[in-house]
């Protein structure tokens, strides 16, 4: 059966015009993709789903380049829980070419859909054979950051395969602010005008050199590592560091402007992807280089990301990707982890007779248990054992004790939660009162 594969799983078409995989994410695999966190939340990274892309296309254009567009991503899909088993339903509409990417639990059946991807093969075009000049975009650089400054920077918590990043070139800035002289134009540095990647109308022309630009060296020291997971976490590694154009200060002393500095962030929107070499296994070292939209003759041109093995060969090239940022410990709150935590809300005792407010609002949550914080931080309701206890103070402390692997995550949610419980003063007084200074009180118990 050529719609079979082993890592699709189950297939079973719905009817002629559609089919199905169901795949289940083994021990090995949950593990695997645990690595890719946004905060300090596991989750299975976007560009994973193009590796399930690549699966599906195999089954019917085996070894051919292929486009996704269209992309439509809906929600992440969570790994935060290690005792779920997760399984993952793909359906591929033959009629638009629609693949819809959704997953369940053997807890929660009902299915959640997180992305839509249309993929379609395509033909390679004359400017994918050009190699990347790394020492050429090396000497344009203004900056280098190394892997340790980086992670320690941004505000994911990789790990592993998702924690590559060795080394990024940057050139920030512009010309026009920093009178830096105008560049050569690199071959490898090209962009698309008067329609996009493919289109009959577009002309390729040298990309202006006074934008920022990133060339980034990801480095896994094997290849040892099954391709199928492989190929999502260079595909992300690779991405990574794209980020980093953010920062135009060429002075600046850190990698990262002060208004990213430890705030997650995650691709949030994609043009396109044209996967121009299916071996997923590629290399031990691999290439990012990166650029930001600009204008040529007063035409606006795409953002370009072309990631490139060890051999400097041109493999994946991203159109026009969007980056999303998040507050931080924001979406560890809204997970609320309800199914591993329970809490209690302590309040100071209440004077016999009214008095002024409280000089200080002790909440303390006992046990490894925050889930009720989490869920009202998430927008929907304070918990209703909490709502008794808002009463204006100057001064909040919330306390919490906890073990475990992810007490640096129980900790950024107790700091979320105290952010909140200030706002829900405020809030709850009508303005009247302002927003008291929070203290942090936390025991590790291990």
């Amino acid at each position: 059966d050529r719609n079979m594969s082993k890592h699709l799983g189950m297939h079973a078409d719905a009817d002629a015009s559609t089919r199905v995989w169901d795949r289940k994410m083994g021990p090995a695999e949950f593990k695997f993709h645990g690595g890719h966190q946004i905060g300090f939340v596991p989750l299975v990274a976007g560009t994973s789903y193009i590796v399930l892309v690549r699966e599906v296309m195999s089954t019917m254009h085996k070894g051919k380049p292929f486009r996704i567009d269209a992309t439509v991503f809906h929600g992440f899909c969570f790994l935060d829980d290690e005792n779920a088993k997760l399984s993952q339903k793909l359906s591929l509409d033959l009629k638009t070419d629609v693949l819809t990417i959704a997953s369940y639990t053997d807890e929660n059946p009902t299915e959640t859909v997180h992305a839509e991807m249309r993929c379609r093969p395509m033909e390679l075009r004359p400017e994918h054979k050009i190699p990347l000049d790394v020492e050429g975009t090396i000497a344009r650089a203004t900056n280098v950051t190394f892997k340790d400054e980086f992670y320690a920077t941004i505000g994911n918590n990789y790990q592993d395969e998702f924690q590559t990043v060795e080394q990024a070139w940057t050139r920030r800035g512009f010309d026009s602010v920093h009178g830096r002289p105008q560049l050569e134009a690199l071959p490898c540095c090209y962009a698309y005008v008067g329609g996009s990647a493919g289109d009959p109308n577009a002309v390729l022309k040298p990309r202006p050199t006074d934008g920022p630009e990133v060339v980034a060296r990801i480095e896994f020291g094997h290849t040892n590592t099954d391709p199928f997971l492989r190929g999502g976490a260079w595909l992300d590694a690779t991405n990574q560091p794209g980020a980093l154009m953010s920062q135009l200060d060429v002075d600046a002393k850190t990698c990262w402007p002060k208004d990213m500095l430890g705030r997650p962030y995650f691709a949030a929107a994609i043009k396109s992807y044209e996967v121009l070499d299916t071996d997923f296994k590629q290399t031990a070292t691999m290439w990012g280089h990166h650029f930001t939209p600009t204008e040529i003759d007063g035409q606006a041109v795409d953002s370009l990301a072309n990631i490139y093995n060890g051999d400097k060969k041109l493999v994946v090239q991203i159109h026009n990707g969007d980056m999303g940022t998040l507050v931080p410990g924001f979406l560890e709150a809204s997970r609320g982890r309800r199914n591993m935590y329970a809490f209690e809300w302590k309040p100071a005792p209440e004077p016999a007779e009214p008095a002024a407010a409280p000089a200080s609002l002790w909440l303390s949550l006992e046990g490894d248990a925050l889930s009720g914080v989490a869920q009202a931080y998430g927008g929907r309701h304070i918990a209703a054992d909490a709502v008794g206890v808002l009463a204006p103070a100057p001064l909040v402390v919330l306390s919490a004790a906890y073990s475990g692997a992810r007490w640096q995550q129980n900790l950024s949610l107790l700091e979320a939660a105290g952010e909140l419980v200030a706002q829900q003063m405020v809030t709850a007084s009508g303005g009247a009162s302002k927003a008291p200074v929070v203290w942090i009180v936390s025991q590790y118990v291990d």
